[in-house]
């Protein structure tokens, strides 16, 4: 092999690279990583920093903190720390410095939640709401009450993922933010016939309409042949907020769904393992930021049906036997009670 084949060698093996390493920035993300990568290139121009340093970093997050809560710097870290491993082959995870500066920003900051609606709430808007006006936000509300939907998952539904199979309705969720598909069913209970409102949602679809799109937008009782943006998604929690004269509507949000379809499936008795699958979560820590859950995780004391659980990391166990039963200084364990009649 002579020396022009082993430099068109290596243009094909750095080509393959630079592919390969572009791969690493999630497609979804790109624009907005790309674009958090060219401020902080413009930031460095504009301070004469020549390098990428823990000192240039830090000054740079400095800076940055002056105008954005920490949540933001957080998110502008994960996108710089993806972006400077890409373009500089820099691990800014080895910055220390860098890091617990970010937690000190942290401190005393409480990130603002969506609010979350009750069951009853939804079940007064699903049965007094006006079918006319409202059928579509009816369908979504059942849609993000029994399989927790992003926004996302809402406008990426298709026909063919939603299927009736007797008295219930499969939903199949194939395109998510986790590329693990999932599953839910949605059926009848004692306060209110859901399946009914999605057939009756079903059967005013155009016969010719082409597009595969789940949810076509409705108005005075019609659908049209035009799909619902996922911006109108996100609106739909505070319009539904504003019919039952809520106050703070404006809170609530499009994650309003996917935090009420979790609270009511812990108030029901579910545990994070539980609660984490319904809705796809990766971490304990996502799960319990859900409403009443972060209640019950952070409290001192959870009553249950007369049994006193007092919060502990501790590995022992304690039983006291008077007028009921206290279980304390118990942490990740199972109880078994068996009640002999």
């Amino acid at each position: 092999m002579n020396f022009a084949e082993d430099l068109s060698l290596c243009d094909a093996i750095l080509k393959k690279a630079e592919e390969a390493e572009s791969s690493l920035c999630p497609k979804k993300s790109e624009d907005f990583y790309k674009k958090e990568f060219e401020k902080f290139c413009h930031w460095m121009r504009n301070n004469n920093a020549e390098i990428v340093t823990e000192k240039v970093l830090l000054a740079y997050f400095l800076d940055q903190s002056k105008n954005y809560k920490s949540s933001s710097l957080w998110c502008m870290y994960s996108k710089l720390k993806c972006m400077l491993r890409i373009k500089n082959d820099i691990d800014i995870s080895q910055f220390s410095k860098l890091s617990a500066f970010l937690k000190k920003c942290s401190v005393g900051y409480s990130a603002e939640k969506s609010l979350v609606f009750s069951k009853n709430q939804l079940i007064n808007f699903l049965t007094s709401a006006c079918d006319e006006q409202y059928l579509l936000m009816k369908v979504v509300a059942i849609f993000g009450l029994f399989g927790a939907c992003r926004r996302i998952e809402f406008y990426n539904l298709c026909v063919s993922d939603v299927q009736e199979e007797g008295a219930v309705f499969v939903v199949n969720l194939k395109d998510t933010k986790t590329h693990r598909p999932r599953t839910f069913t949605i059926l009848n209970d004692d306060s209110m016939n859901y399946t009914e409102l999605i057939k009756k949602y079903i059967n005013l679809r155009p016969k010719h309409v082409k597009i595969e799109k789940f949810f076509l937008f409705y108005g005075a009782g019609k659908c049209t042949c035009n799909p619902i943006g996922i911006n109108t998604f996100g609106q739909i929690p505070r319009k539904i907020a504003k019919y039952l004269n809520l106050p703070n509507a404006d809170q609530f949000t499009g994650h309003s769904f996917r935090r009420t379809s979790a609270t009511i499936l812990a108030d029901s008795g579910a545990d994070i393992r539980t609660l984490k699958r319904h809705g796809d979560w990766k971490s304990d820590a996502v799960a319990e930021g859900c409403q009443r859950i972060r209640d019950l995780a952070s409290s001192s004391t959870i009553s249950v049906s007369g049994i006193t659980s007092a919060s502990s990391t501790t590995n022992e166990c304690v039983l006291q036997s008077s007028s009921g039963i206290s279980i304390s200084g118990n942490s990740n364990c199972t109880i078994t009670i068996n009640i002999n009649k």
